[in-house]
């Protein structure tokens, strides 16, 4: 356990536990000047009017080890008091804490965060001391250690999100995010840029004759000979199953992509060597050149699928895009088009998930979720349909359309059933910045006659931590109206704990990514612990989304998270089944700790 060091005693101080399993304190500690245990309590008083930022002032023996830690709050409210003229004459011994939290620089971080969440805040906003051979060196609070912990996470999980599984390289996403970066530098430079699109031929052959484990270690293969031709700036990815690309960043000459291509194809012409079988493998090559062929990112890849389209009617060869090989544009209609007649021919549903107090298990609220199912296409990606919305401006009526169907419906569940549940409704950045949001909502109250204070309004954090002037007094205008407010994602932007403190909101939502696997990732727990403690501390109401697993509802029932959604109590229903399900939600029992499923 973390050490807590005894003032004065010697015999009874214990050496800081050292650990350092993974990344650690290193650099975590800030260096306040630390004062010494006999000194007078004006010395405390005059540094800590000095420095207004200063949460704690650290408190050291003759040899420099660490004995106490002044609190700054508690110290001037000592002062405050009717003894206050005689302690500020006092040693500072007689009122620091003597049982600070005390660790070496080489602990692991997740110890110490695991203290300071399970310490019921005593020393989240104090701090702990950071020693180096038993000697003093500085002070951590627990805002840096979520910092830290909430970074590394945020590596770990944009390589995940940004890399394909079974290869470990790029994909798409990651890939035309480095393309646009080659060709804003391809601009500046005056250079050229290639670009390879590779599709693997027959690889659906080796998956009928040898299965799919061998298939897969065969495109691992083959993804270890591409990284292996090209140079270190250049980048490889999986764009798909069966096809890869290759980004040339500012090469010497255009045709130095036609080099690489013929390397490629005799790396990918050497037999395979995969689980005794020996194993060759086609592929088909388009390449497009910037600026020969195409200036912007689209336009390149799809120089190159047209490339790549002319290569496959030969196999195992590459082609170099000209204007012949030009395809007409795909059938897919133009993204406003398709949100546009989305919206006026009534493709676009609304679902709603249900959020349920962990306390009682009771039913307070509902999360409305857009739906986009074309007739020809079938369900469509929402995030697509988002995406897209706010590209062509069709943001703000998308929103409006949810908003009215969500409020509509939640009306006839309170008027029938009695629930008085909130209703949760997403809101873009893009609108939030742009302002009309707050008379929109205002007249959809207005003509619904729904009840302000039923309405959340969730906008990421990233939106919140980077708001403007305007977009603070959109939300004070909205706080104006009676309606709650709500920061989803939370944990993914690095947020501030003094401007969460400011921003007008009522609750904060833990991303999905530090509810994934609580009760069995360590490091997980301390993240999901830490923003409950700092939510709370702050007045905010908590609420976990995501919740797919029994583990991770009973161990954030365990850290008094105020409410949770996911998969494992409901997913998200139409209006119909939804009203049905606040009828009598059944499905929840025996899912809540301890508590039977009821309305709220």
């Amino acid at each position: 356990m973390i050490v807590r060091v005894p003032a004065n005693d010697p015999t009874l101080a214990t050496p800081p536990l050292r650990r350092a399993d993974g990344d650690s304190l290193r650099g975590l500690a800030a260096p306040v000047s630390p004062i010494a245990s006999d000194a007078r309590c004006y010395k405390a008083l005059d540094l800590f009017a000095a420095d207004p930022t200063l949460l704690a002032v650290p408190v050291v023996d003759e040899h420099g080890a660490p004995v106490g830690l002044l609190n700054r709050f508690t110290f001037r409210q000592a002062l405050s008091g009717a003894d206050g003229q005689r302690l500020v004459l006092a040693a500072v011994a007689d009122l620091m804490n003597a049982s600070p939290l005390v660790a070496d620089e080489d602990t692991s971080i997740d110890l110490v965060a695991e203290a300071l969440a399970d310490d019921r805040q005593r020393h989240f906003f104090d701090g702990f001391i950071v020693t180096r051979g038993g000697r003093y060196i500085g002070v951590g609070t627990g805002q840096t250690v979520m910092r830290r912990l909430i970074e590394r996470r945020q590596a770990v999980l944009f390589h995940v999100t940004h890399h394909d599984a079974l290869t470990g390289l790029p994909n798409r996403q990651l890939f035309e995010d480095r393309l646009s970066q080659a060709l804003a530098r391809g601009r500046r430079s005056g250079r050229p840029a290639g670009l390879l699109c590779i599709d693997v031929d027959r690889l659906k052959d080796v998956n009928q004759t040898f299965g799919h484990a061998v298939a897969d270690r065969l495109l691992g293969s083959f993804a270890e000979r591409l990284a292996g031709v090209v140079r270190e700036q250049d980048t490889v990815a999986r764009l798909s199953g069966d096809k890869f690309a290759v980004l040339l960043a500012e090469m010497q000459q255009a045709a130095s992509a036609e080099v690489v291509a013929r390397k490629v194809l005799e790396a990918c012409r050497r037999p395979h060597q995969i689980d005794g079988h020996e194993l060759s493998l086609s592929c088909s090559i388009g390449i497009s050149v910037y600026p020969d062929d195409a200036e912007s990112k689209g336009d390149l890849l799809r120089a190159a699928s047209d490339a790549v389209h002319a290569a496959k009617q030969v196999r195992h060869t590459w082609a170099r895009y000209t204007q012949s090989m030009h395809r007409p544009a795909s059938a897919m209609p133009l993204a406003f088009s398709s949100v546009r007649r989305a919206l006026e021919a009534g493709h676009l549903t609304v679902h709603y998930q249900p959020q349920v107090r962990l306390a009682d298990g009771a039913v307070t609220g509902v999360e409305a979720l857009v739906r986009w199912v074309d007739p020809e296409r079938g369900l469509m990606s929402t995030i697509d349909l988002i995406r897209a919305a706010e590209e062509t401006g069709l943001i703000v009526p998308l929103s409006e359309h949810v908003m009215r169907v969500a409020m509509r419906d939640a009306l006839q569940w309170r008027s029938a059933s009695g629930a008085q549940i909130a209703l949760a409704v997403n809101i873009s950045g893009v609108q939030f910045r742009g302002g009309g949001l707050v008379p929109m909502v205002s007249r959809l109250l207005e003509e619904s006659g729904f009840p302000p204070d039923a309405l959340v309004l969730e906008i990421t954090e990233s939106t919140a931590m980077q708001s403007t002037s305007s977009a603070l007094s959109a939300l004070d205008d909205l706080r104006a109206l009676g309606i709650r407010m709500a920061v989803d994602d939370f944990g993914t932007g690095y947020s501030s704990l003094s401007r969460l403190h400011r921003l007008p909101v009522d609750a904060v939502k833990i991303d999905r990514s530090f509810v994934q696997g609580l009760g069995a990732s360590g490091n997980t727990a301390v993240i999901a612990k830490t923003i409950v403690t700092m939510a709370h501390s702050l007045g905010l109401k908590v609420t976990a989304e995501g919740v797919e697993q029994r583990c991770e509802l009973d161990a954030l029932a365990g850290y008094g998270c105020d409410e949770a959604q996911g998969f494992l109590l409901s997913v998200p229903l139409d209006a119909t089944l939804l009203s049905k399900f606040l009828d009598g939600p059944e499905a929840l029992e025996g899912k809540i700790p301890s508590a039977p499923a009821r309305r709220a």
